[in-house]
């Protein structure tokens, strides 16, 4: 509310900026939601600033004014058409009145009680009729009795107009609009519900069913293009009557190419149009691919981010074999059904609520009995779940009892079962996380993690999570006010990096008992379908499988070695996701015309895994990641890489090491001064962690995953959780729930002629580690103090295929003294080491997020953002061979 505010006089009755409201919702003319967005939001909307999802369909009175016209849906949708301009309207209620034996199992539930409900009926306004022939289908809204619109729309389409009679030679077919293409939406129910896309995936699978043919249909409404076009027009003459003047085409998308929709378009005085909606498949979506001056912006409503996803088999370049088919290398998210090669990125606030719904689509091979797969193996292929790898939140599991139930939260060990055939009903789970209110801004990623199937899935079945920043996390007393003023300025670029192994089919992996000749097909069709569907597209795919052997691919952002726009001297916050199933990457910046190091940039490092440093910015000279690290970065470049920058004012370097963020309890400083300062001493304890190499793979205290886990580590609440951990070198170490912090970085467990480097530093945390420059046998002394969340989780390498052939270890975090069932959060809980930050009270917080139920679209003058063009720098990254 108050953001919306600052875009109005102060009596709420002018805008002082262009500003519109877009919406998939309809039902109701503009006049009338304009009216009822003045009241829910305080400030005057007119109905010349709305836009519905079917508000662009009164375009289509140019062709269908003066024709019978079908119009479907809930609300006022028959009143709406006659605003619109449509003279000759029929609903299906006046169809089936007319003709009751058309819907023979139609029950009229009080809808019709007469004539004073529809002064006509259909025969006698002969709408219908072979002399008056429906000519189009509009569906407005979602229509709430399906049986009888789908009945009625099929004899519409193939009777051509006139349901009942057998259309005249050369009779044009029913042409077919759609409001909205929202396939699911979400409601109070725990798992999404169907939508208008639903609805027309069902008239479309039907009539083709019946007729043989596809059904020509025409979908309005976000994300497509119709909406942000109108939207454009209604913004351009509002910014008329405020007096802006229209810009040069390159002044007002400078940096950014044309692209999407809007390739040709009246010249626009915005230098940004801000899309802010709370829905990644369609507001974001949407305006991102209405490409500049567009930008989107995601919020969460109410502190509920929702995401709809389904784990969509791959379809092959056609020459797969069938096992293609019980593979997701997509996810299928978003209302419309299109398929990303990743599911969407969550932005979230300490104190949200995430729900990520979660339809599995794939099928299990056939005669596969699970009860018959080895527990530890390349198995489970069809099988999946979610895992909020970097959140720290509740493990969702008060036992090992009741793992096989979800019951919200962290639980790796729930299964989502395949189907057992293509044709069988799919299997869904709403996945939640609850963010705690003290939770570290950071990014953060969710992906599968269902046991012997991580691997194949995982490498594309993944999205983000950005839990934005707090001021409170960076105070003025711990020297942060310089630092939170560059992250609050910075220009944001989210870097998703993806590794795809290509592997040459083979009838054995060469170990002893463990043949996965299949797995391994599998694995390279579906990274090959992968490489074609980046954005650029990965010139080596070749769609033959089998064509290399032991080469792996890097995809940014899904693209193949996409541009990065940056201003020259200008510090640009890099967010970046090595979501990866095994080996590192070092990362660097290089001159694309000279191909060497860039001389003329700036790297200056936040945080890692989520976790600000203890002292920030550091300066560092490369970027590491391992399989699922994130790093946030200050990223500055000068001069011209790749392409000359426009001008801009160059920002001085940042004072380094100068700010001390503030801690959430679960990140607090270990360290044994701090221990000491804390009373904790006497806290420390020493489970026994232990990694054992294996020919392939490794064993957690000499053991193999095994579940129920008669010997779980005990992690105890209200203890500091010391160990030394071992391999490191090959095995990335990675702890669900609760991240460690390094203690110390001994120089004799280095490799000849290495170094620590400039990335890693005690005192630095991690949720993931590996330190491939020690040797074989060191070792790296880390600790933890688990936080308030109960029950169990897991540690396993995250080199993903040695996970699945049993690499991880259960933990079980306990209430002291108390058995299982664990209590979800441990009752009177303190942490040894107390967390350092100061949160807003609940009162202060509820009034600072209140937000609006509609997307708002605000406009920024020209010349309002800082001055500058763009230019773009390269990435060179190297994948070490890791493997072993």
């Amino acid at each position: 509310m108050a953001a919306l505010a600052k875009l109005y006089t102060p009596d709420g009755l002018t805008p002082r900026y262009p500003v519109a409201f877009l919406t998939n919702g309809g039902g109701v003319t503009e006049r009338v939601k304009a009216h009822q967005l003045s009241e829910w939001l305080g400030v005057a909307v007119g109905e010349e600033q709305v836009v519905l999802s079917h508000t662009p369909m009164r375009q289509l009175t140019s062709q269908y004014a003066q024709q019978p016209v079908l119009v479907a849906g809930r609300g006022q949708v028959r009143e709406v058409a006659f605003h619109y301009g449509f003279k000759q309207v029929v609903t299906p209620k006046q169809l089936v009145r007319a003709m009751p034996a058309a819907v023979p199992f139609h029950e009229d539930q009080g809808l019709f009680p007469g004539s004073a409900d529809l002064p006509c009926y259909t025969r006698e306004l002969k709408y219908g009729s072979p002399q008056h022939p429906i000519r189009a289908i509009m569906v407005f809204t979602d229509p709430s009795d399906w049986y009888r619109e789908l009945q009625l729309m099929i004899d519409v389409l193939t009777s051509r107009g006139a349901p009942g009679h057998a259309p005249p030679p050369g009779t044009p077919p029913v042409e077919v609009y759609f409001s909205n293409p929202d396939l699911l939406w979400a409601n109070e129910f725990p798992t999404p519900r169907f939508g208008q896309g639903a609805f027309s995936a069902c008239l479309e699978a039907l009539h083709e069913k019946v007729t043989g043919e596809p059904l020509r249909a025409r979908h309005y409404g976000k994300p497509h293009a119709a909406p942000y076009l109108l939207a454009e027009q209604l913004l351009l003459r509002q910014a008329q009557a405020l007096g802006l003047e229209a810009a040069p085409a390159e002044a007002a998308h400078a940096g950014a190419p044309q692209q999407g929709p809007h390739q040709a378009r009246t010249p626009l005085p915005f230098s940004g149009i801000y899309a802010v909606g709370d829905n990644p498949a369609a507001d974001v979506r949407g305006a991102n691919a209405a490409g500049a001056p567009w930008v989107s912006c995601l919020v969460t409503k109410t502190g509920v981010a929702r995401a709809n996803c389904s784990a969509d088999p791959a379809q092959g370049p056609g020459n797969e074999r069938a096992m293609i088919d019980f593979v997701a290398p997509v996810y299928q998210n978003d209302g419309a059904g299109t398929r990303n090669l990743f599911g969407p990125t969550l932005r979230l606030r300490g104190g949200d609520t995430a729900v990520i719904n979660l339809l599995n689509n794939l099928t299990k091979p056939a005669g596969e009995d699970k009860a018959a797969l080895p527990l530890n193996g390349f198995t489970h292929v069809s099988d999946t779940n979610l895992h909020g790898h970097g959140i720290h939140a509740e493990t969702g599991v008060a036992s090992q009892a009741q793992a096989a139930q979800y019951r919200g939260h962290d639980n790796i060990f729930y299964t989502v079962p395949g189907k057992a055939s293509k044709k069988a009903a799919l299997k869904a789970q709403a996945f939640t996380m609850q963010i705690p209110r003290d939770h570290m801004p950071g990014l953060a990623w969710y992906h599968a993690h269902h046991h012997g199937s991580t691997t194949l899935q995982v490498p594309t079945s993944n999205g983000l999570i950005i839990v934005e920043d707090r001021p409170e996390f960076l105070p003025d007393k711990n020297g942060c006010k310089e630092a939170r003023g560059l992250l609050a300025n910075a220009p944001e670029t989210v870097l998703h990096f993806a590794l795809l192994p290509f592997m040459k089919p083979t009838k054995n992996t060469g170990i002893p008992g463990l043949n996965m000749r299949r797995y391994v097909e599998v694995d390279d069709a579906n990274m090959q379908l992968a490489s074609k569907m980046a954005q650029p597209n990965n010139p080596l795919w070749t769609g033959v499988k089998g064509t290399f052997s032991n080469k792996d691919f890097v995809l940014v952002n899904g693209g193949w070695q996409p541009d990065i726009p940056m201003r020259s001297g200008v510090y640009c916050r890099w967010r970046m996701a090595w979501a990866t199933v095994k080996r590192f990457a070092t990362i660097g910046i290089y001159d694309a015309a000279t191909g060497k190091p860039a001389t003329n940039c700036e790297t200056l490092l936040l945080a890692k895994d989520g976790v600000f440093l203890m002292q920030m910015p550091r300066l560092v000279d490369h970027i590491f990641l391992a399989p699922g690290n994130r790093a946030e970065l200050l990223v500055k470049c000068s001069g011209a890489v790749g392409k000359k920058y426009g001008p801009a004012t160059p920002q001085a370097q940042p004072q380094l090491r100068a700010c001390t963020p503030a801690r959430a309890g679960y990140t607090a400083d270990l360290q044994d001064a701090s221990l000491r300062a804390a009373g904790a001493a006497g806290k420390l304890t020493n489970p026994p962690i232990n990694f054992i190499m294996q020919p392939f793979g490794c064993l957690v205290n000499g053991k193999n995953f095994t579940f129920p886990d008669s010997e779980p580590i005990k992690l105890q609440l209200g203890k500091v959780v010391e160990w030394k951990a071992n391999y490191v070198a090959v095995h990335p170490l990675h702890m669900h729930t609760n991240p460690f912090q390094i203690q110390d970085l001994a120089a004799a467990n280095l490799l000849p002629g290495c170094s620590y480097t400039s990335w890693f530093e005690a005192g630095d945390y991690h949720d993931t580690l590996m330190l491939p420059q020690m040797q074989l046998w060191g070792t790296v002394r880390l600790r933890l103090q688990p936080g308030e969340f109960t029950g169990y989780a897991v540690m396993h390498c995250h080199s993903l295929q040695h996970e699945d052939v049993g690499c991880m270890k259960v933990l079980r975090y306990s209430c002291p003294g108390r058995a299982d069932p664990q209590p979800r959060v441990c009752p009177g809980f303190k942490f040894p080491v107390p967390g350092t930050v100061v949160l807003p009270s609940q009162a202060r917080r509820s009034a600072a997020r209140a937000s609006a139920a509609e997307l708002l679209v605000a406009v920024q003058e020209a010349g309002a953002a800082g001055g500058g063009g763009a230019g773009s720098a390269t990435l060179a990254t190297h994948a070490a061979a890791a493997d072993t």
